[in-house]
């Protein structure tokens, strides 16, 4: 979790003893060709148990960065499958940020990130965040034409794959969203 990994502090005794003990059995173990470890399939099984629905896989990534391109090939490779290819555009939020791998600062809405890199990958825009009027569909908001919902009837919802939120926006800012924000990005992607 890099920038937030201390959350709940330093000298953590009882998070130290636990790494210890850990590591005197396995300090390390690839996930490569089908290898696990049992404190990874206990956290699978916990994380199935939390998902909502029958979602009952785990994928780990090395951190936020991999786990947002991750996302982001596998949101374009469900759609390739159902047969729609063409849904390949992410949609992520002016001042959200999400990592530091080419894709992840494609859909970092930062300008000074885009500056450092220079190149980005094709297929990511940026709306601007917490439009929730916008979002629920008025178009007389003068701010309309930042929204998801214009990014979406613009382009046309047959080429969107996903859409990226912080919920709480960190690197940006730290900007909270205002009540039924994140609800009505919700219903706008079902």
């Amino acid at each position: 979790s890099s920038l937030w990994n201390v959350n709940i502090g330093h000298g953590q005794k009882e998070l130290a003893e636990a790494a210890h003990e850990q590591m005197l059995r396995i300090a390390y173990s690839s996930a490569f060709k089908g290898y696990s470890n049992e404190p990874a399939i206990k956290l699978a099984e916990k994380l199935a148990s939390l998902a909502p629905g029958d979602l009952n896989s785990v994928f780990y990534t090395s951190g936020g960065s991999e786990s947002n391109d991750t996302a982001f090939k596998l949101s374009r490779f469900y759609w390739a499958l159902k047969g729609k290819p063409e849904k390949k555009k992410i949609i992520g939020m002016r001042d959200g940020y999400h990592g530091v791998t080419q894709a992840a600062q494609s859909a970092t809405g930062i300008p000074t990130t885009h500056e450092f890199a220079g190149a980005s990958v094709e297929g990511f825009y940026h709306a601007t965040p917490h439009l929730t009027n916008c979002e629920l569909g008025d178009k007389t908001d003068p701010n309309y034409e930042q929204s998801i919902r214009y990014l979406i009837e613009k382009d046309g919802a047959d080429t969107i794959a996903a859409v990226i939120i912080e919920p709480v926006q960190g690197a940006g800012g730290v900007n909270l969203p205002p009540e039924g924000y994140l609800q009505a990005v919700r219903q706008l992607c079902d």
